[in-house]
């Protein structure tokens, strides 16, 4: 699939998948754009529910699932593919936001 055209791979927790993360993937619209939901136990949903959230949005053309060691099979060292991945800076947003939910409680 990833060998025809022009392809973003988009690698990502998106716990929870917020507005501004769904703004910054559609700024990522050059080809086709390839969405990889991470699994990981410590998040706030599972990655099932995670990847019909992300399938949902227009600017995503397919949506993978994938642990943190299996998703760089997916896309990585193929000459048509740019890979996104901020992991850390993610994590640190899903922190924020679940620091936000629980200071107004």
């Amino acid at each position: 699939m990833l060998d025809n055209g022009i392809w973003t791979v988009i690698v990502g927790l998106f716990d929870p998948l917020t507005a501004s993360q769904a703004r910054r993937i559609e700024t990522y619209k050059r080809g086709g754009i390839l969405v990889v939901v991470l699994e990981n136990p410590d998040t706030l949903m599972p990655a099932n529910a995670r990847s019909h959230l992300v399938a949902a949005l227009r600017s995503v053309d397919f949506v993978a699932e994938a642990t943190e060691q299996e998703w760089h099979s997916i896309a990585v060292g193929n000459k048509n593919v740019e890979v996104i991945d901020n992991l850390e800076e993610e994590k640190r947003r899903s922190q924020d936001f679940i620091d936000l939910v629980a200071s107004r409680q």
